[in-house]
């Protein structure tokens, strides 16, 4: 009896190896090649971790307003998968033989929400709102480290460095802001300021 009884276990575990041998050896479906439209529009919802503080992330120093800011704003460059600086809004970038001078060529591709181009005298007008004393932009030490930003030309920036500083093409993942108010809303005041202007709530105009 406990042979018969042990050749049955064995014949049992024999079925169930075969039948994990087989599952494991079971071919994946092919996925759906199945072509979809690209989508466009619509609403987009995310949970936050709390309320934002302003839609000008410059002014930020909390991570949701940088989140949902990041959202609305961009910058000259962005980081890829692997932390590189890439191009966003500037197609690319040249130092000076030295490394005192930071050459940017602006996209020419890119509109503000009511049509308005994106230029160099936007890129200008950030870096003077950044550094400029009343801006309580808690990460200005890096611009604080720029000599001058002059537009050459409607699409190039030139940005100039007393001495080499190793963050500077790193510094302009900041996000760039329109040089003057959307041509939809009211022109803002020159007591205004970039912590009390409109665009800190609703940023398109």
């Amino acid at each position: 009896m406990l042979r018969r009884a042990g050749r049955a276990l064995l014949l049992l575990a024999a079925g169930a190896l075969a039948a994990c041998s087989a599952e494991v050896e079971m071919k994946a479906e092919a996925p759906d090649a199945t072509p979809y439209a690209r989508a466009y529009g619509d609403t987009f919802v995310e949970a936050s971790i709390g309320d934002i503080g302003t839609l000008i992330p410059t002014l930020a120093s909390d991570a949701p307003s940088h989140e949902i800011g990041g959202w609305v704003y961009d910058g000259l460059v962005r980081l890829d998968k692997n932390l590189n600086n890439v191009p966003a809004m500037a197609e690319s970038w040249t130092f000076s033989q030295d490394c005192l001078t930071l050459d940017f060529k602006l996209r020419r591709d890119v509109k503000w929400h009511d049509g308005r181009p994106f230029t160099a005298e936007d890129v200008v007008f950030t870096w003077k709102a950044i550094v400029h004393p009343k801006t309580p932009a808690p990460f200005k030490e890096k611009f604080l480290q720029i000599k001058s930003v002059e537009a050459l030309d409607s699409y190039t920036v030139r940005v100039t460095y007393p001495e080499p500083y190793a963050r500077s093409v790193e510094s302009w993942l900041t996000w760039i802001r329109p040089s003057s108010p959307s041509s939809s809303s009211t022109k803002t005041p020159k007591s205004v300021t970039l912590v009390t202007v409109p665009l800190t709530r609703p940023p398109t105009g």
